[in-house]
C-alpha cells in the first residue's frame, strides 16, 4: 500500500507510506487501545485511529521513546484500563514521572540504543539468509560424509 512519500503509522505491526501527513517533526506513538506498542518517527507522519501522538520538549525525544519501550509492561498493567479493548488513560501517562538524566548522558543513551537497534535489525534480517546457507553447508557436508563407493553392508 505505499502511494506516497509520508510514513502512516497504525495501532498494529504494519506500517505504510500515504500522500497526507498529520503531523510534521520529531513524535512519539503509542497504541491508545488495546496495548502499549510505542513506535518513533521524525519528519512528516500520518497516524491512525487509536493512535496518540506527542512530543516532548523537556528532554530528548528518542531517549523518551527508549524509555517508554522500556517500561511498557507498566504502560500495559497500570495506565490501561477497562474492560474488553482497554484504553490508555492518557491523563494518567502525561503525568508519568520519567527519570531524565542531564542531556549529555540522554544523548550517549540514544547513540547507543540507536546502534543496537540498527544492529538487531541488521541480524534479523540476515538470519534467515544465514540459516539457509547453514543448512546448504550440513546437506553438503553430509553428502561428502555419507557417500561410500563400497556398499557391504545390508540393514
Amino acid at each position: 500500500m505505499n502511494k506516497g512519500d509520508y510514513l502512516a503509522i497504525t495501532s498494529g505491526n504494519k506500517s505504510f507510506y500515504v500522500s497526507d501527513f498529520l503531523v510534521d517533526g520529531e513524535y512519539i506513538f503509542v497504541n491508545d487501545g488495546g496495548q502499549a506498542d510505542v513506535k518513533y518517527n521524525q519528519g512528516k507522519t500520518m497516524y491512525s485511529d487509536h493512535v496518540f501522538a506527542f512530543k516532548t520538549n523537556e528532554c530528548n525525544t528518542k531517549y523518551l521513546y527508549f524509555y517508554l519501550l522500556n517500561i511498557s509492561n507498566f504502560i500495559n498493567e497500570k495506565l490501561f484500563v477497562g474492560s474488553g479493548l482497554k484504553k490508555l488513560n492518557k491523563k494518567e501517562f502525561l503525568n508519568l514521572n520519567i527519570a531524565i538524566p542531564p542531556i549529555e548522558i540522554q544523548n550517549k543513551i540514544v547513540e547507543i540504543l540507536d546502534k543496537l537497534q540498527a544492529y538487531t535489525k541488521d541480524i534479523q534480517s540476515g538470519l534467515p539468509l544465514e540459516i539457509d546457507q547453514r543448512k546448504k553447508q550440513y546437506e553438503h557436508y553430509r553428502d561428502k560424509l555419507l557417500n561410500f563407493k563400497e556398499k557391504n553392508t545390508k540393514i
